[in-house]
């Protein structure tokens, strides 16, 4: 899956944004070669699921190596803290939607200036993110937005309408409704495995033996012997 251009290429993962991870390409060009972060993020993109293609590109000269031949990940420059879409034309947000979107993504990504029409995977966002913008979204216009949504459409232009169309067909979110469970009274019922131990207490103490009234059981007629053995009666009494 190597693409025409590039001769050498690593991917590390990276935390230029705050608290949160991303992949980045570090590349070596064949010859002379212009390469675009746009272009490769496109190549990548046909090919590669979302969530593994590399937020950053970083060109460089020469890949460091090891003495064994490996990359030597731990000299890799850090990538630019906001990604190429930053040098796109900047258009303000238009409306009252795309504005509370803006300060969304402006918020997950630490991203500070782009635009709406500004691809939100160019700009740091991964799929984890994605789906807190969908939560933020859910809580911020009490709608339902698909993730294929964000994915087909990332931008806050894109988003922006398929929020509108989600008002607009009443796509409310699907949170399942919590009913409090009512405790049963004190006394009132016993659980199975209640009634299942005093079936059994209950079978247990039907089966021991009982004294009838006229005998007495062999413990009381041998502690009966017992006594008779050691106080025998007077003399004289039959």
């Amino acid at each position: 899956m190597a693409h025409p251009l590039v001769r050498q290429a690593a991917v590390a993962v990276t935390e230029h944004i705050p608290a949160a991870a991303h992949l980045t390409a570090y590349i070596v060009g064949r010859d002379d070669a212009v390469l675009s972060p746009e272009e490769l993020r496109a190549f990548l993109r046909a090919r590669l699921p979302i969530y593994m293609v590399p937020v950053s590109f970083v060109e460089l000269a020469e890949m460091p190596l090891l003495p064994s031949g490996k990359v030597d990940r731990r000299v890799l420059p850090e990538p630019p803290t906001e990604g190429a879409a930053a040098r796109l034309p900047h258009i303000e947000p238009r409306n009252d939607v795309e504005r509370q979107l803006t300060a969304i993504w402006r918020e997950l990504l630490d991203v500070k200036q782009f635009g709406v029409t500004d691809n939100f995977f160019d700009l740091g966002g991964d799929s984890l993110l994605a789906m807190q913008v969908l939560a933020r979204i859910r809580r911020a216009f009490q709608v339902e937005v698909s993730i294929r949504s964000l994915f087909d459409g990332p931008s806050i232009d894109a988003l922006g309408k398929a929020v509108e169309k989600a008002k607009a067909s009443g796509a409310v979110p699907r949170i399942p409704a919590i009913v409090p469970r009512a405790r049963p009274a004190a006394g009132r019922r016993r659980s199975s495995s209640d009634t299942y131990c005093r079936t059994r207490l209950a079978r247990s103490s039907s089966a021991l033996p009982s004294a009838s009234p006229g005998r007495s059981s062999s413990r009381q007629r041998s502690a009966t012997w017992g006594s008779a053995s050691r106080h025998p009666p007077p003399a004289g009494a039959s």
